[in-house]
């Protein structure tokens, strides 16, 4: 039964191999440091050593030179066991003499198929020394002795040839032969350099080194045989005389192919690991069960001002501040009860003491073999940039909270199907607990469904915002208004919900009802007050006309009477009393009825127009307003020349109005600014326009004297007039002024200050 001598400070694998092995076959014995090993070896006398590298008090790089250095026990197969699983630990073992390795995690098959091998070079090894002495001359060996020889070396697996120390082949087994494609009778003799390709150039320094120092040695080469190429690992050991002289080489060749394929496969395998761990912006680790370090990529200088070697072997806590070691633990367990731990959030404290957040995912490291979890691996990545991002997100949430939570007008969101998700805040009537997943439609009256309804799908079919008015009954029962404005929340290009901002609009909508009313009341006045004026237009100018008609004839009658008293006939004293009666009382009466009259008939044609103007539809147009100027330019032109009065008129722009009408606003306006100039200075009277998008507005401006400012609203009312005793107008002109403005939509008004002219301004649309 072969024995395997394990040597490793971790009790737990220990066991876990001893159970292992010993089903397989092998007798195990044990040792959990580098120290005994020597002396438990030298009792023992195992076939094969496996041992770990990473131990307490003495390596097993350390125990590995020490054993390959002992005289009786430099022959046993030393098998090196890592974790790290590094090219430079590998090389370094095999340097000093290791066999083989293997790596952790341990896979069984490979590492059973590696100790057959070991042990097999035991056995062919410990045959060999028992084999007699070859000497140099072949007569003094026994026929008996030397068949015996032979019969052994060819019955063993690997391929073992003697040499000279001039390099003659002096025996070979089957193996060898069969390895170069020829006989064992045709090998005998020849140069082993020219015939085995193993044996190079360098092989006569390797038999003087060995001839020198009396001991063996091994080497690793590539080489091309007839079957192909083959890497193969020679054990050269000298055969001495009976004086310790060698006289003799002994080689025995093993094929490592597959072992150094399987290297190669690693240190690919591994090389692309570390160049992705080590250009990644991520940090990749590994720790294992005792929290330790055993891999952290280089990145993690850049980041924590830390090289990767200062930090292998270290407890993973001794880089983090106190407050986060109690979760990190409590994910480190996790792990190892077989969970994954992902996007963990915690601080890793830099060279300088700083705190830096970084988010760690994390999986287990299952032995393949036993299925136990023999540590851990992850990434940890930087998320200082993202946690300032989240800390500004928040700040800007609260501060849109807090807007939200002040708003006059209470906002909801509602997903496609009218369910609300969510709203901000308590309002007259509605509780947010009492709303949250109910149908807004729950809280819209009937008769407002389809409107409401009609907004929200323009919103989520176009993308667009809509607004409509709506009213709501609220659990409480008192219905309120509501202008609702909705617009989408969107997620790749698509709507996803719907933002509804609600205004009470309660209170307006009273107002506006009160409002409608009022505008009812004052149309149905209005109207009546142009029927009164059209019916007392039309009635008073008959008997205004009658006065004139009957005064006219009186002044003919007293015309002719005064022509009676002219004759002779009439006595002198008849003549004068009747003449002064006539002349004075009856004359001046005539003229007072004439004038008064006029007058009246004046006022009647003025509440002709304003009852015209009331009653007149517009026939709106286009008007080209330099046109219609330069008509009434025209029509007052002998005025102004006559007055020396200077009218400027600008470029105009167009608009819309009843031709008719416009022209009679304008010529009232300019009118009254040539009636008003002031006498002391040369009169001046402007007119200029300027277009303001969806209306222009206009500007008669004068330097006449001017209107205290208590007049400016007075001046539109009915029959007023500034200076009633001097003046000869109706005061209806701008009453009339305003009343067409308003038929038009437009609108009118003044800046004016005395002694410092006036300025009228009206507003209408612009022309299309």
């Amino acid at each position: 039964m072969p024995k395997v001598l394990i040597v490793d400070d971790d009790l737990t694998f220990v066991r876990f191999l001893e159970h292992k092995l010993s089903s397989e076959g092998y007798e195990v014995v044990s040792v959990n440091n580098g120290v005994t090993v020597i002396q438990i070896a030298q009792t023992e006398r195992p076939d094969v050593i496996l041992m770990d590298v990473m131990m307490p008090v003495m390596d097993g790089f350390e125990t590995c030179q020490r054993l390959k250095s002992h005289p009786t026990l430099n022959s046993i197969p030393v098998i090196m066991v890592t974790a790290r699983d590094d090219e430079e630990d590998i090389i370094r073992g095999l340097d000093l003499g290791a066999t083989d390795y293997v790596a952790k995690p341990i896979v069984i098959p490979v590492l059973l198929a590696r100790l057959r091998s070991a042990v097999r070079t035991t056995l062919d090894e410990v045959a060999l020394s028992s084999v007699a002495v070859i000497s140099k001359e072949p007569e003094i060996i026994p026929y008996e002795s030397e068949e015996k020889y032979r019969l052994f070396i060819d019955n063993l697996t690997n391929p073992l040839v003697v040499y000279d120390t001039d390099g003659i082949i002096m025996q070979m087994n089957s193996a060898a032969a069969n390895n170069i494609g020829t006989t064992v009778d045709n090998a005998i003799g020849k140069p082993v350099c020219e015939l085995i390709p193993v044996f190079d150039e360098g092989n006569s320094e390797r038999i003087r080194q060995i001839v020198e120092s009396g001991k063996g040695l091994e080497y690793e080469s590539e080489v091309l045989f007839p079957i192909g190429q083959r890497w193969v690992r020679l054990n050269l050991q000298p055969i001495k005389d009976s004086n310790g002289n060698v006289i003799a080489i002994q080689s025995i060749s093993y094929d490592i192919t597959d072992r150094k394929n399987w290297e190669s496969t690693l240190r690919t395998s591994d090389e692309r690991f570390r160049r992705f761990a080590e250009t990644s912006v991520d940090i990749f680790f590994q720790i294992d069960k005792k929290g330790n370090i055993q891999y952290i990529s280089p990145k993690v200088y850049s980041l924590f001002g830390r090289k990767s070697e200062d930090l292998i072997g270290r407890h993973f806590s001794e880089t983090m501040p106190n407050d986060d070691i109690d979760s990190a633990s409590d994910a480190f367990n996790k792990i190892l009860n077989g969970n994954e731990v992902s996007n963990l959030c915690i601080g890793q404290m830099d060279k300088k003491g700083l705190i830096i957040p970084v988010e760690i995912n994390a999986t287990p490291v299952i032995d393949e073999i036993s299925g136990e979890i023999i540590g851990l691996q992850g990434v940890m990545r930087d998320i200082t940039e993202r946690k300032q991002a989240e800390y500004e997100l928040l700040e800007h949430k609260e501060r849109l909270n807090s807007v939200l939570q002040n708003s006059p007008d209470f906002v909801t969101e509602i997903d496609h199907n009218c369910i609300i998700q969510y709203m901000n805040r308590n309002v007259p009537g509605f509780r947010v607990e009492d709303t949250i997943g109910k149908s807004l439609f729950e809280f819209i009256q009937p008769e407002d469904h389809e409107g409401l309804h009609s907004a929200i799908k323009h919103v989520f079919e176009t993308g667009e915002m809509s607004t409509t008015e709506t009213v709501a009954t609220p659990p409480d029962g008192l219905t309120r208004s509501f202008e609702a404005r909705f617009g989408p929340v969107k997620h790749d290009g698509r709507v996803e919900s719907a933002i509804m901002t609600a205004t009470d609009i309660s209170e307006r909508k009273v107002v506006e009802e009160q409002q409608c009313k009022l505008n009812k009341y004052l149309i149905e006045r209005n109207r009546e007050q142009d029927q009164i004026i059209h019916a007392s237009s039309h009635d008073l100018r008959s008997p205004v006309l009658n006065i004139q008609g009957f005064t006219t004839e009186l002044d003919l009658a007293l015309k002719q009477l005064t022509s009676v008293l002219d004759n002779e006939d009439v006595p002198l004293e008849i003549r004068n009393e009747v003449s002064g009666i006539l002349m004075s009382d009856v004359s001046e009466s005539l003229i007072q009825i004439l004038s008064n009259s006029s007058k009246m008939d004046q006022l009647i044609t003025g509440l002709s127009h304003v009852s015209r103007a009331g009653r007149h539809v517009p026939v709106i147009e286009d008007l080209n307003m330099n046109h219609l100027m330069a008509t009434i330019k025209k029509d007052i032109k002998p005025h102004l020349k006559m007055n020396g009065i200077i009218l400027d008129i600008d470029d105009l722009p167009f608009c819309k109005g009843d031709k008719e009408q416009i022209k009679v606003v304008f010529t009232n306006l300019i009118g009254n600014a040539v009636k008003y100039l002031d006498a002391e200075r040369k009169g001046v009277v402007k007119v200029t326009g300027w277009n303001g998008g969806d209306e222009v507005t206009y500007c008669v401006e004068d330097n006449g004297i001017g209107i205290r400012s208590e007049y400016h609203e007075k001046i539109f009312e009915i029959f007023h007039q500034l200076n009633p005793t001097n003046d000869t107008g109706d005061g209806l002109g701008l009453t009339i002024t305003n009343k067409i403005l308003g038929r038009h939509g437009g609108n009118i008004w003044i800046e004016s200050e005395l002694g410092s002219g006036s300025k009228f301004f009206v507003s209408l649309a612009s022309a299309t």
